[in-house]
């Protein structure tokens, strides 16, 4: 006797959305690094993402659903003229893009990453050069959650490179500023989203249409 649809639908296997599986794919590369030591404190987070991509690149989970990971893409719509609010010359660039055709039938869906350095204290380089704590902070806010509230930035998450300092206090620095913005709906609390990550947590914000939107942030302690 043949199965009904109802019960094939339940046996079938789910697929993952391409967010875990970037995210998945962003913490198995991190952890390799992090073994591998082969960073510099002096780095910009650019290089960072670099060093990052390369080694996602390598992943099993990414030869498996096909992604495509690149470095600096320009949010560009591709159901739109290059025209407007969509003219290249004039859209933001993303860190890291991750694309794939497999999550959905006919259609290409992607994911995104957006990274700041991040430190407790000021502190120097190695060429003595200073650096802020007070700066770092501020940008996380000013052009990392702001972008993601004003949907200048859209399908992502937000990475933090913790270059010095603890993870918990610099959240609460971050939550500080971010409780102080009439926009802040909830600060920055965990969120068990990955078995395999404690450092995942999210935020909730008003839009300047008034809807509220939720915003991921990954802290990477290097």
């Amino acid at each position: 006797m043949a199965l009904s649809v109802s019960i094939l639908n339940q046996v079938k296997p789910s697929i993952p959305s391409i967010e875990k599986i970037s995210i998945q794919v962003l913490i198995e590369a991190y952890n390799l690094i992090i073994i591998k030591k082969e960073y510099s404190f002096d780095w910009e987070e650019e290089q960072f993402s670099s060093l990052l991509i390369s080694e996602m690149n390598k992943q099993y989970l990414t030869t498996r659903w096909n992604l495509n990971i690149t470095t600096e893409r320009k949010l560009l719509d591709e159901n739109k003229l290059p025209i407007n609010d969509n003219n290249p010359k004039h859209l933001p660039r993303i860190d890291i893009s991750i694309a794939s055709w497999l999550f959905k039938k006919n259609k290409k869906t992607e994911y995104f990453f957006e990274a700041k350095n991040l430190c407790e204290k000021n502190w120097k380089k190695s060429d003595n050069k200073r650096v802020s704590a007070k700066y770092y902070l501020d940008r996380y806010i000013s052009t990392g959650v702001e972008n993601f509230r004003i949907k200048k930035y859209f399908n992502g998450i937000l990475i933090g490179y913790i270059l010095q300092g603890d993870k918990l206090n610099i959240i609460n620095e971050l939550n500080f500023r971010l409780l102080n913005n009439l926009t802040t709906i909830q600060d920055i609390k965990n969120l068990k989203f990955l078995p395999s990550c404690n450092d995942i947590y999210h935020s909730k914000h008003q839009t300047p249409d008034t809807d509220s939107i939720e915003i991921k942030h990954i802290f990477l302690k290097f």
